[in-house]
């Protein structure tokens, strides 16, 4: 799931550089799909509600082990583990990276939930 930002989240972290104009994630963990539209620096979700993206992906895994797995992905810079019942982590990705078509990618990956 691509990491969606509050204002105050944005003013922290610098918006994500490298989104195409038109693009879609998977807001959930089925196959459902929603578009996101680029208007300036901040993104349409389904063309109504207005979002800013930052450069992190959250991602919910099986277990220990995918979230290891992870660390050493290409595209992956850093892997914060967050604190909760399941193995969750928010990555941050590299420079030049869309952080929307990773998430897309690790929800493919069997070993990744959401």
């Amino acid at each position: 799931m691509a990491s969606v930002a509050s204002p105050k989240a944005l003013a922290r972290d610098k918006p994500a550089a490298v989104v195409p104009e038109r693009t879609w994630f998977y807001p959930g963990t089925g196959e459902e799909r929603a578009s996101l539209e680029r208007r300036g620096e901040r993104f349409l979700v389904q063309g109504a509600m207005q979002v800013g993206l930052t450069d992190f992906v959250l991602v919910g895994a099986g277990d220990q082990q995918a979230l290891d797995d992870l660390e050493g992905h290409p595209q992956v810079a850093r892997l914060q583990r967050l604190e909760g019942p399941y193995p969750t982590a928010r990555l941050a990705v590299m420079p030049n990276v869309d952080p929307v078509a990773l998430s897309r990618q690790l929800h493919e990956r069997f070993d990744v939930r959401w």
